[in-house]
């Protein structure tokens, strides 16, 4: 996808790239000033920004809303995250805690009190009030109606479900005007709150951001399209009847009288003349110190939610000639601002809610607040503890142990942006941009403190700390090896310049794998920490974004490219295997024995089956709040960190039974299977499969050895030519699906083409043992056992028998079937003028 994209003729610029101009040290972070596409690094600055047009491919290709799954089912949420929109009413703040919408009485501005919360499906976007209802938007599943009447206990009465990617709303009269980035303008009736439906629609020129009505008449802040203007006369037709190419990216805009105003992001506030609306132009503009996300308009001022540079009040008396009067820079991000009476309120990201005192407009000052969390992009889980780390709140510890009633334990500020984390003992290991390593002391949730810290000098995309060394991505500068030891004298051990931008690491023994943006994937050898080198490389042609190893498969999140199935069985030569198309970005990576979860961005997770890696097939998904950015795999259980969303927590279905093991024993033309239960239990359901590597898959029989203890002898004469299998055990409860347990592969070498008596295994043996031998040509075959003195006791074979291997079990029995005592017996074999005896002995 690279740095730019295509929307309706227009060439966008990336996302990201608008978003890493909030930071001279982050732009320089990402190297030379080049262009890389949204969600290519984990920055918190990537969510801070939702309403941001997006790839219009990515969003519309699906018609899932929030909760639709297959397979996966949802266990618990902390549906915690930052603030991005306020309405008021009569003192009365509806407000947004990530999915939350909390109630607060403002009446005394310097202690608000708490009145009631509703959890809804996803992070909320927008919100309106009109008398006893809030109109609520969230942003994958559209429009929800809520009961105010009593703000202790608010409920929804109705909604209207709408897939795509939400961002605006403007209510009058019977009508909500609903803008989403993929799908415009949609028309809802809501004079029946309990059943909201669409009369009408259109899909607007650009990527609409929010809406203000005015009469018969609806003001879309259309992305880069700048402002549209359209008619609604007729509800179920609306149709465009003027528009403005504002110069920027309009994100929000507010009508008073004849004049629009729009935010217009880089390029500040915009008055525009609307006496004709099919025919605006601008009249006057002032360019703010930052980027402009939200505008309220009271009186003769245009109040200015201005990011980083917090809130602005500016005069426009004069609409020619409009001029900043006073500001309060807020200490978050300030995303939204609405005015009630002498109050203006701002939702300031991971800052909360910010009421800030207007009564003298040239000296805005706060006078009260209420907390929120940030947006997510990474989670770590330790036992029944899940960490947390996001852009700019920093670590959070919960327990986890009943996913229905998630309970914080602690959290603590982090110097930096959060995008990576690891946990090692006692200590969180958190790559904080451009702060590099950031360490922190974990053993007391309550009391949590930093430890240390390794400043690496790029921007630290991710971290995974193996014994005493941390493995950084550190973005333009490559992977770092940082010693540990002593969270406070740490030091740097050696680095490689991976050639791109370096965002995720994982590790396998003395390998390396580094997911380079770009650049693809790099296998790096650390066997000497003080002097890393590459030892391969594969390009995955489109933005490598995280990595994970299994075996000798790397698995790569390629963005918009998917998953990536990488053979690292020969680091020098690594190789695609397979691919899987995702549907959304591609953002991070985990891995069980036989199934990669992939965090799929707006689609939410996918659960791949890799049994086959040639052909990764899904089996399952679940379509989060917001955007999957972050997650990892535990027993059952799969923890995303879903941005603005906060955690959820997917269930993945109960196997009907754990493993202890499960062995693969490769000999000569055969393979030993072999596996056992946690609990000893004698029943099983189970399939095995064999698969070559063509994809073919074959049954293989098995039995239960003893109880708990199951086993299969695969001697397929396909197995002769030798090659690589790969052996997957299937199980189920009577009645459920079928449940991959375990998948292993093993590689067998060509049979030998001479006649071979291999032996006997196990040796000495009890009661029984299983003989193996081949042939190099088909022909009669007489295999016996004798005795010391030389006597014949038993005729296993005699037979014709074709070339190849072959092996039988003997159970100590002689040809009578009697019992045979301890003692050591000769194994004959004679085939085609070939005579060989091995020794075995009987223990009783």
């Amino acid at each position: 996808m690279g740095g730019t994209f295509m929307r309706r003729g227009r060439l966008l610029p990336s996302f990201l790239a608008l978003i890493m101009l909030l930071s001279s040290a982050a732009a320089a972070a990402l190297g030379n000033g080049s262009l890389i596409s949204r969600n290519s690094i984990s920055n918190p600055a990537d969510n801070f920004f939702p309403e941001f047009p997006l790839l219009e491919s990515q969003l519309s290709g699906s018609e899932r809303t929030t909760g639709d799954s297959e397979y996966i089912s949802l266990a618990g949420r902390w549906a915690h995250g930052p603030c991005n929109t306020i309405a008021t009413e009569d003192f009365i703040v509806l407000t947004n805690d990530g999915a939350i919408l909390t109630l607060t009485d403002f009446t005394n501005p310097n202690a608000p009190q708490h009145l009631g919360e509703l959890l809804l499906p996803g992070p909320i976007r927008r919100v309106a009030i009109k008398g006893d209802l809030a109109y609520v938007v969230t942003a994958s599943d559209g429009l929800h109606v809520i009961n105010i009447a009593d703000p202790a206990a608010p409920f929804e009465l109705g909604s209207f479900e709408a897939s795509g990617h939400h961002t605006g709303l403007a209510v009058s009269g019977n009508y909500a005007c609903l803008t989403s980035l993929d799908t415009g303008l949609r028309v809802i009736d809501i004079a029946d709150p309990t059943g909201p439906y669409e009369v009408g629609h259109l899909d607007t020129a650009g990527n609409a951001q929010n809406a203000a009505f005015d009469d018969n008449h609806i003001y879309i802040a259309d992305g880069m399209e700048g402002l549209r203007i359209i008619s609604i006369s007729d509800p179920a037709a609306p149709v465009e009847v003027g528009y403005l190419d504002t110069g920027g990216i309009a994100v929000d805009v507010a009508v008073s009288g004849k004049h629009v105003y729009v935010a217009d992001y880089w390029n500040g506030l915009r008055v525009i003349d609307i006496s004709n609306p099919a025919s605006p132009f601008e009249v006057g503009a002032e360019v703010t110190n930052f980027s402009v996300r939200s505008v309220a308009v009271a009186g003769n001022l245009a109040y200015v939610a201005d990011s980083m540079n917090g809130l602005r009040v500016i005069n426009i008396s004069n609409p020619a000639t409009p001029y900043e009067i006073g500001s309060n820079n807020t200490a978050g991000i300030a995303c939204n601002v609405a005015i009630d009476d002498n109050l203006a309120y701002v939702a300031d990201h991971y800052q909360g809610l910010l009421a800030i005192d207007i009564t003298n407009p040239a000296n805005p000052h706060e006078v009260s607040s209420l907390g929120a969390e940030g947006s997510l992009s990474r989670v770590c889980v330790n036992g029944n503890t899940a960490y947390l780390v996001d852009g700019l709140a920093g670590l959070r510890i919960l327990d986890v142990s009943d996913p229905g009633e998630l309970a914080k334990l602690g959290s603590c500020r982090i110097e930096g942006n959060g995008c990576g984390l690891d946990i090692g003992g006692n200590r969180a290991y958190v790559a904080a941009g451009m702060n590099g390593l950031r360490i922190i002391d974990v053993a007391d949730p309550n009391a949590l403190f930093e430890a240390g810290f390794f400043i690496t000098g790029g921007w630290a995309r991710n971290v995974i700390v193996k014994g005493v060394y941390a493995y950084i991505a550190d973005s333009e500068n490559g992977l770092r090896i940082i010693d540990v030891a002593d969270p406070a004298a740490t030091w740097e051990w050696g680095n490689l310049d991976t050639d791109g931008l370096a965002c995720d690491v994982a590790i396998d023994g003395s390998l390396a794998c580094v997911a380079d943006h770009h650049n693809g994937l790099l296998l790096i050898d650390i066997s000497n920490p003080a002097d890393p080198f590459e030892v391969g490389h594969h390009d995955t042609e489109g933005s490598a974004l995280a990595v994970a190893i299994n075996g000798t498969y790397a698995y790569v999140a390629d963005e918009s490219n998917g998953l990536r199935v990488i053979d690292i069985s020969n680091p020098a030569d690594p190789f695609e295997a397979g691919c899987f198309e995702a549907a959304s970005y591609a953002l991070d990576v985990a891995i069980d024995d036989n199934h990669v979860y992939l965090a799929d961005g707006y689609n939410g997770v996918r659960m791949i089956d890799v049994t086959n890696p040639a052909t990764p097939v899904e089996v399952g998904f679940y379509d989060t709040g917001d955007l999957a950015c972050g997650l990892v795999f535990k027993g059952d259980r799969i923890f995303v960190a879903d941005s603005d969303d906060g955690l959820w927590i997917l269930q993945v279905p109960n196997t009907p039974a754990l493993l202890s093991s499960f062995l693969l024993s490769p000999m000569s033309g055969l393979v030993d299977i072999r596996w056992e239960l946690t609990d000893g239990g004698d029943s099983g359901n189970f399939r095995l499969l064999r698969s070559d590597e063509t994809g073919t898959e074959s049954e293989v029989a098995w039995r239960m050895s003893t109880p708990g203890n199951f086993a299969a002898f695969d001697r397929d004469p396909l197995l002769h030519r030798g090659g690589s299998f790969r052996y997957t055990l299937h199980a189920r409860v009577q009645g459920e699906p079928w449940t991959i347990l375990a998948s292993e592969t093993v590689d067998l070498n060509p049979l030998p083409s001479a006649t071979r008596l291999y032996g006997a295994w196990p040796n000495p043996f009890n009661p029984e043992t299983r003989l193996r031998f081949s042939l190099a040509e088909t022909g009669p075959v007489r295999l016996t056992v004798h005795d010391a003195a030389g006597r014949c006791m038993a005729t296993l074979i005699d037979d014709v028998m074709a070339a190849g291997a072959h092996d039988l079990e003997w159970d100590g029995r002689s040809s009578s079937n009697r019992k045979l005592g301890t003692g050591v017996y000769l194994i004959r074999l004679e085939a085609k003028g070939t005579l060989q005896t091995v020794r075995v002995t009987l223990l009783k």
